[in-house]
């Protein structure tokens, strides 16, 4: 294991440690920790040296609307193995670093790549582990089971394939 310098390169061991492969990440994926909210994974874009993802929890609100609490959109530098933060939403608002005409906010950037940090490191702690997805033809639930104890640590990978495509 290396030893990790900069937030980015940490950022970049969280996202391995909590995702696997983070150049074959599904499309989509859900993860399940018992007591806490589903977490959410979105492949948005794929390119030689990056993968832009993001990953978000989201909860139901009185009116029906679904909530962000968190989304996160990260850059994954895979030639670099650094990831960052490109954005933030939850209930309160929207923030985002790079911005259409060429300002980046660097501010804003050193803030929500701490609390990415965190959130990773929370996750992990909270139970959630790397996605398992096998084709299946239909959706498939695969419930994660600690076979030495015989407990069921309530961790629950969901991915969905239609023509062994992952969709």
């Amino acid at each position: 294991m290396r030893v990790a310098i900069c937030i980015q390169e940490q950022i970049y061991d969280a996202l391995k440690d909590l995702l696997g492969n983070l150049r074959e990440l599904p499309d989509y994926c859900k993860m399940q920790s018992f007591g806490f909210m589903d977490l959410n994974l979105d492949r948005l874009e794929q390119r030689n040296t990056t993968t832009t993802i993001a990953i978000s929890h989201y909860y139901k609100h009185p009116s029906g609307d679904m909530i962000a609490d968190p989304d996160m959109e990260i850059r994954i530098f895979h030639e670099l193995k650094m990831a960052e933060a490109l954005s933030f939403q939850d209930i309160f608002g929207y923030k985002r670093v790079y911005h259409e005409n060429g300002y980046i906010d660097a501010e804003t950037k050193t803030m929500l790549n701490k609390f990415l940090l965190q959130w990773l490191r929370n996750l992990k702690a909270q139970g959630f582990k790397r996605p398992v997805c096998r084709q299946a033809g239909k959706l498939k639930r695969l419930v994660a089971h600690d076979y030495k104890s015989g407990l069921y640590d309530g961790i629950i990978g969901v991915c969905a394939y239609f023509n062994n495509e992952l969709i």
